[in-house]
Formats: C-alpha cells, sequence, structure tokens
C-alpha cells in the first residue's frame, strides 16, 4: 500500500500571538526553516500562522511537494513543534502503524477554555517573513 504524500505541516509554537515575531522561538524556526531549505530537503510554497485558542501561535506550511509521514515528523522536529504533540504522533504511528497517517499532524480550531468554547483565528499567510 502506498501512503498519500504529506502537503501540509501544522506547527504549535507555544508563544504569545503578539510577540511571536520577536521570539526565540520564531528565530530557530526561521533559521532551520532555510536550512532544510537550502539543503534541497524541503521546499515550501507559503507559510501562515493564527492564534490559537489560547492565545499561542498555529503554524501551516503549504509543500511544494508531497513528502513522507516520515519526513514530515522529522520536519516538525526540527521546526520547533510542541514537543507533546510530536510524542503523540509518533506514539500514534509506532502503535497502529502507517494506517494511523491520516490522523497524524492535526490542529484543533477549537478547546474548551476555562469554562468555554473558544475558536482559533484566521490564517493569516507569513510569506513575507521568510
Amino acid at each position: 500500500m502506498t501512503l498519500p504524500k504529506v502537503t501540509m505541516i501544522y506547527l504549535d509554537h507555544d508563544v504569545n500571538f503578539e510577540k511571536y515575531f520577536a521570539s526565540e522561538l520564531f528565530g530557530e524556526f526561521r533559521k532551520n526553516l532555510w536550512q532544510a531549505r537550502e539543503s534541497g530537503n524541503f521546499s515550501f510554497r507559503h507559510i501562515y500562522r493564527r492564534m490559537s485558542p489560547r492565545g499561542h501561535v498555529h503554524v501551516k506550511i503549504i509543500l511544494s511537494r508531497g513528502i513522507s509521514i516520515y519526513q514530515s515528523l522529522q520536519a516538525r522536529a526540527a521546526l520547533q513543534d510542541d514537543p507533546g504533540r510530536l510524542a503523540c504522533d509518533l506514539s500514534r504511528l509506532w502503535r497502529e502503524g502507517e494506517d494511523c497517517a491520516e490522523v497524524q499532524n492535526r490542529m484543533f480550531d477549537q478547546k474548551f477554555v476555562k469554562d468555554r468554547i473558544v475558536s482559533a483565528g484566521e490564517w493569516i499567510l507569513i510569506d513575507d517573513k521568510f
């Protein structure tokens, strides 16, 4: 069975939305993204960000070409995805095998926060930061 290629990567960066571009995490993300791009192993069409329901940052990367689920997990680790989120996806892959590919790399649009449902913000194109 051939698995579909991953064409989008979502990252959860636990940094305040308003302070994101000045954060150390963004600096590392940007540096690692450029290194991967320069190596030829990774290329993207667009990058977006939005405010998570908790006021942090979600990042969406639209890839130029599809990559394997394993490459997507490596990219997420290198690009500072939330370690707990990444560990859950790795554990699911280990337990369930490649059949769980469609539930990898999920990003929740709503969360229950302080007795109410809070929605994430709209996606904003941030290509100009790269």
